[in-house]
């Protein structure tokens, strides 16, 4: 992450806060993603309730979204472009990550995500339903 962000304009601002996921311990897959969740949360200022099920839900009455990490699927969604460290020699690069966008968008993050909309996205039709 140093080797790709260190001179990215708000890696040092926001580098002290991300280091413990990277090297302290995990416990857990589910408490270590729910962790780095609450914290990206917390940095970008989105206000998010977690709650998870007590019992496996087979066909939960919320919209499944998982198609939309499917880095398999093709997407016509074309990001905004912002300034990127490499991108004199790359050109501008969509969809790297939220740290991407948060080491060089900063506290504008929330503001760029807000512009950004998702309502092109087709759900997908629910299998055996």
């Amino acid at each position: 992450m140093q080797s790709a962000y260190r001179t990215s304009p708000f890696f040092e601002y926001y580098e002290d806060d991300l280091e413990p996921l990277f090297k302290d311990a995990a416990t857990g897959l589910l408490a270590h993603n729910l962790k780095i969740f609450e914290l990206l949360s917390e940095l970008i200022g989105i206000e998010a309730e977690i709650s998870k099920t007590q019992t496996y839900e087979a066909h939960p009455d919320i919209p499944d979204l998982r198609f939309l990490v499917n880095a398999k699927r093709y997407s016509s969604f074309d990001a905004e472009p912002y300034i990127q460290v490499l991108e004199v020699n790359h050109g501008f690069l969509p969809n790297l990550s939220v740290l991407d966008l948060l080491f060089n968008e900063g506290p504008n993050t929330l503001g760029y995500l807000e512009k950004t909309s998702l309502s092109h996205l087709e759900l997908p039709l629910e299998e055996n339903q």
